[in-house]
């Protein structure tokens, strides 16, 4: 029996029966979701052992690509750039007759059950995942087995060059959605708050660059109708114009550009996107990671600040975080 279950032993190690990849086909979404999710497969697979086979991401959203009209061929080039950078290696004698089994969402539980289910039977199946967030909210700390494997590919592909020697990063979403589609999104006051964390404003005081990445439009502010928290943000918009000739708000800017600001960045504020996420595992800077964020916290990312007053916004109006 002990020869046995040594066999069983092999065979989790070694992964022949298991292989984990990414569900490319399941929907298409914006370019941080789906990284954050071939990143998380290829962390999880790595962490347990198990094979993994590299599928690249089959298409984005064009508006996310550029405010900006996008051809056919741009389309084409972009899309090329960003699978680069997610380009993690397959793992090598992968069966191609393998049955594959589709899973929307996955948790610790569910995982373990196919393993064995896997090892009873004897027999290799690939599992299909599109979202593995339930297994790695659990256990973020897995997220650390892809860094250096998409740094290294950022540094091919992405390369550093900033006009500043030492700059601080905010990602700021406003994304308007539907009636029946309502987020709460960080408010100006919230990022006041992050502001004055002693690092961000070490950097400021010193001269440092403060570049800020937005999905506000600047006819947004322009337009007279325009609701309270436009407003809102259009006033701090100004407001920190005001601090430095060192600060640069980029609104809308293309994908590669905002992803290279917020990982080569010294200080990196997140918003509560899963771009920001991703930039935040890529970083090697300072993290601040909102308490209110949809995925769980990575043990070396400072926590943002709690308590504050209006720091949650909705079309519902105006929140806390508590």
């Amino acid at each position: 029996h002990t020869r046995y279950w040594r066999d069983w032993s092999s065979d989790v190690c070694s992964s022949d029966l298991f292989i984990l990849s990414y569900d490319a086909d399941a929907a298409i979404d914006g370019f941080g979701a789906q990284a954050l999710r071939i990143l998380g497969i290829f962390s999880i697979a790595s962490s347990l052992h198990f094979k993994y086979r590299h599928i690249p991401i089959l298409a984005v959203p064009r508006e996310e690509m550029s405010k900006d009209f996008v051809s056919d061929e741009e389309y084409a080039n972009l899309l090329s750039l960003y699978n680069s950078i997610l380009d993690f290696p397959s793992s090598e004698k992968i069966n191609e007759n393998v049955s594959v089994i589709h899973k929307n969402a996955i948790w610790t539980r569910e995982l373990l059950k196919l393993l064995f289910h896997s090892l009873l039977s004897k027999k290799q199946f690939e599992l299909r995942i599109s979202k593995p967030q339930g297994i790695l909210d659990s256990f973020p700390q897995i997220y650390r087995f892809s860094r250096k494997r998409i740094q290294s590919n950022l540094v091919k592909h992405l390369p550093k060059h900033s006009p500043f020697r030492k700059y601080v990063a905010i990602h700021i979403r406003a994304e308007h959605h539907g009636p029946n589609k309502i987020r709460k999104h960080l408010s100006p006051n919230y990022y006041r708050r992050v502001l004055e964390y002693h690092e961000v404003s070490k950097i400021l005081s010193e001269g440092g660059g403060l570049i800020v990445h937005t999905d506000f439009y600047p006819s947004d502010f322009r337009d007279p109708d325009k609701s309270y928290r436009v407003q809102m943000f259009h006033e701090f918009f100004q407001e920190i114009e005001q601090m430095s000739d060192s600060v640069h708000i980029k609104h809308y800017a293309p994908i590669e550009e905002t992803l290279h600001d917020l990982i080569w960045s010294d200080v990196l504020i997140m918003s509560r996107s899963s771009l920001s996420y991703f930039a935040g595992i890529a970083s090697s800077g300072t993290v601040i990671y909102p308490s209110c964020h949809g995925h769980a916290k990575i043990p070396r990312w400072v926590l943002g600040p709690k308590n504050v007053q209006d720091a949650l916004f909705s079309d519902e109006g105006f929140f806390p975080i508590e």
